[in-house]
């Protein structure tokens, strides 16, 4: 079975970058200095929970996918 080089699914950090698109774009940028310090701050914002979570949830994402066989499959929320 061959993977894609870059899949979402097996890749937990591609949730995380989400996450954090999600805590940034309500926020207006009125500086250069706010664009560098803007994802900072929503970056610490993120738990450590969340991220456990997404980590744990490997496992069941790698069977979902060999389930699929490496198509298309419905994931619960996190």
């Amino acid at each position: 079975m061959t993977w894609p080089l870059q899949s979402p699914d097996l890749n937990p950090i591609e949730i995380v970058w989400v996450e954090l698109h999600h805590r940034v774009k309500p926020n207006a940028l009125t500086s250069a200095k706010h664009l560098w310090e803007l994802p900072q701050d929503c970056w610490k914002t993120i738990s450590g929970d969340y991220l456990l979570k997404l980590i744990k949830r490997m496992p069941r994402v790698f069977k979902a996918v060999i389930k699929a066989r490496s198509g298309y499959f419905e994931e619960p929320t996190i």
